[in-house]
């Protein structure tokens, strides 16, 4: 909701759209925020899901994140807002010389197949990157389905058949709420010109809102 009214005298609002004066409704989504207890039985089960174990020795929990390691050596980061994380296999991300090296040009089916034996599976509408030196990307733009929605992006190096040397997972996983009445365009865009909105551009003579 706006604050403070925004001072509009000189500013020039413009738009060629047609707006609508229906009311509705809109979902509101809630993320689901870990305490460090739970963040580590996540560090525990994934771990334990790859044949790995935590180790209790190197525990490390902060005010907003916290970080664990396994026995064998390798690390998990585990953000208690949106439970997201990122994960490296150090064999992998730091190999000897002959070793498995990132893989560039690999195609999306294969990162994804990768991703797969992570238990990470993404919807096909999350758009597929390459980056350098391995690196790929995935980015999900406010997806929606009956389950909640998905927004953010997972990056991962690629290093073909040995696996993934590096997992960022930044996706938020945001639960369904309650849905919410919204006003209709034509009151938002009413409230705009009166200057009825948070956040300001700056020194403006004119508003386009387009078409």
């Amino acid at each position: 909701s706006w604050i403070v009214r925004q001072d509009m005298d000189g500013v020039e609002v413009r738009s060629s759209a047609s707006y609508s004066d229906e009311e509705g409704e809109a979902p509101v989504y809630r993320l689901r925020v870990l305490a460090p207890e739970e963040s580590r039985e996540f560090a525990e089960q994934f771990f334990a899901a790859h044949g790995q174990t935590l180790d209790e020795s190197r525990i490390d929990q902060y005010e907003n994140t916290a970080f664990y390691w396994s026995v064998e050596g390798n690390s998990l980061t585990v953000d208690y807002a949106g439970e997201t994380w990122s994960y490296t296999d150090i064999s992998l991300a730091y190999p000897e010389e002959d070793g498995p090296q990132p893989e560039e040009g690999a195609s999306e089916a294969d990162v994804r197949d990768a991703l797969a034996q992570w238990g990470t599976d993404l919807p096909r509408e999350a758009v597929f990157e390459e980056q350098e030196d391995g690196w790929y990307c995935f980015t999900v733009d406010e997806y929606a389905d009956e389950n909640g929605m998905l927004e953010g992006v997972l990056r991962c190096q690629y290093m073909g058949d040995a696996g993934l040397g590096h997992i960022v997972d930044q996706i938020l996983e945001c639960e369904n709420y309650k849905d919410f009445p919204v006003i209709s365009q034509a009151e938002a865009f009413e409230m705009i010109r009166e200057g009825k909105f948070t956040g300001w551009f700056g020194e403006i003579s004119e508003l386009n809102l387009g078409s």
